[in-house]
């Protein structure tokens, strides 16, 4: 039932952003033609063509943005993320769609378009979704202040582990998790045990409980191969809590390898568009070094040269 409602309010968010995209569209479109024609006479002295011209790359618009916006899981549950988190989506989403867009335009050979009315689009498009995820994200807060679309989390074990993780949600109300209670074999006076690990079953069956975390021991994990497996046949969001290795300081991600998954650890950086978005702030600030240190470097070289003499 919550994951039907789930999808059923993505879904619904979905329609919203490709509505989005089109009000982007025709909003800009109306800046470009209308307001900055009498805003600044001089520098915008020619119209669009008429908007029936842009039908077709309003529906290419909508098809490359559509594919973008579920290539980066922006429909993916954030409730735990920061608000930095879903605008960078946004900016990857905008970012691609709009190189992807350009070189349509270039192998189509739409010379009629208006490459300043694109990046006015795009610029649009990403102010307007992020004003939208930063709406979505403020009235679900307030919906689970009011006890309404929350999850229950049960987590199995009660050692320094489970506490920890419990103490980050209990910090996070406006998450909307809720500890159910723990699963343990041993005794904590501190935490609300509901039983032992055994009793998994039955406490699933008496409980409304849509995610389990287990955080245990490297050693105990072997024994909790059925337990896990019962998670999921009865469809229960399952993690384990990695503390493998704990004196690692490296990021860790998950890779598949012909159906093998393989735990990562790595300390270099594996996001392609974080890098490539570096290297041009580091290519933007080292031009821009360069040209507020080109006179001063002429003086200098002035200088030298009359001292020469």
């Amino acid at each position: 039932m919550l994951k039907a409602r789930a999808r059923l309010i993505s879904f619904f968010v979905f329609i919203i952003d490709i509505l989005i995209v089109i009000f982007s569209f025709l909003f800009s479109y109306y800046l470009r033609n209308n307001l900055l024609p009498r805003l600044f006479p001089l520098d915008f002295q020619t119209g669009l063509y008429p908007l029936k011209e842009y039908t077709y790359l309003l529906g290419l618009i909508i098809i490359i943005f559509a594919f973008f916006l579920r290539y980066f899981k922006v429909y993916k549950s954030h409730r735990t993320y920061p608000l930095i988190y879903e605008i960078w989506i946004t900016l990857k989403v905008s970012l691609f769609s709009f190189l992807l867009l350009f070189a349509f335009l270039y192998l189509l050979k739409w010379h009629f378009v208006s490459r300043p009315f694109i990046i006015l689009f795009v610029l649009n498009f990403f102010i307007f979704l992020s004003i939208e995820k930063l709406i979505i994200r403020f009235i679900a807060r307030i919906l689970r202040k009011k006890g309404y679309n929350f999850r229950n989390l049960l987590i199995v074990g009660n050692g320094k582990r489970a506490y920890e993780i419990a103490n980050i949600f209990q910090k996070n109300p406006h998450w909307g998790i809720k500890i159910v209670g723990f699963l343990s074999d041993g005794h904590n006076t501190n935490l609300n045990v509901l039983g032992g690990i055994n009793e998994m079953e039955k406490i699933l069956q008496n409980n409304v409980i849509d995610d389990v975390i287990f955080a245990v021991s490297k050693s105990k994990l072997d024994e909790l191969e059925e337990t896990i497996m019962l998670c999921q046949e009865l469809g229960i969001n399952t993690r384990i809590a990695l503390n493998i290795f704990p004196k690692f300081n490296s990021k860790i991600h998950i890779e598949e390898i012909s159906g093998v998954p393989l735990l990562t650890f790595t300390r270099i950086p594996t996001d392609v568009f974080g890098l490539f978005l570096k290297r041009l702030v580091d290519i933007f600030f080292g031009s821009l070094l360069f040209i507020l240190s080109f006179p001063l470097m002429i003086l200098i070289s002035i200088a030298i040269k009359i001292d020469s003499k």
